[in-house]
């Protein structure tokens, strides 16, 4: 790794290696993310994020200081991986991008707010907080931590589909869609809790609760 040498690197490169670093953390973040669901380690682990069904920006890093190492490893062993076998070609300057842009995304997609120039309504594959707000409230759903294709992918997003369908069925029928998406939030959340509850009290490999 490259550290004060100069030139730095372009930005077509930095740009590269960050947006391949994103894809990574998000494929090993859906995995380690679903496993932190399962019996103890979610009872003694990943439960201390889940405190809040309606998180917040300092919310993101509101977790076990073994769940922090545990996902921190999909933010490091990309660009680890990268020098590995690249070579050496990558340069610290590239790492505080990634790693300052991989907590931007972090604090947005616990936010909890989803505005008009919110980066998943220019690209509709990224997640934001709307899609992982209702990760807090479903606990099932929504995995992933800036890309929607893998919960899509491998359908754990039914429950999430399904919610924004309805919110639009509504939207075209001319109902309140403020009231209709609050009693379904309500009813994502009473779900949710239950999920978590056989989260808890499930053995080590047994699935929290059926999708």
């Amino acid at each position: 790794m490259k550290t004060w040498q100069v030139p730095f690197p372009s930005y077509q490169s930095a740009a590269l290696q960050v947006a391949g670093f994103f894809v990574f953390e998000d494929f090993y973040h859906f995995l380690a993310h679903q496993a932190l669901h399962y019996g103890p380690l979610y009872r003694h682990i990943h439960k201390l994020h889940h405190k809040y069904s309606a998180p917040f920006g300092l919310a993101a890093e509101y977790a076990h200081p073994l769940e922090t190492l545990i996902l921190a490893l999909g933010t490091l062993l990309g660009p680890i991986l990268w020098t590995v076998f690249s070579g050496g070609d990558f340069h610290i300057s590239t790492m505080y991008i990634w790693v300052t842009l991989r907590l931007f995304q972090a604090i947005d997609a616990h936010s909890g707010y989803d505005f008009p120039w919110s980066l998943q309504h220019i690209l509709p594959f990224w997640s934001g907080a709307d899609h992982h707000d209702f990760h807090h409230m479903a606990f099932t759903n929504n995995y992933s931590t800036s890309f929607r294709w893998w919960d899509h992918l491998f359908g754990t997003d039914d429950k999430y589909r399904a919610y924004r369908a309805k919110v639009k069925a509504a939207k075209e029928a001319g109902k309140d869609v403020k009231k209709v998406e609050m009693e379904l939030l309500e009813e994502t959340e009473k779900e949710g809790m239950i999920a978590e509850k056989k989260a808890e009290q499930s053995h080590v490999w047994q699935r929290a609760a059926s999708k």
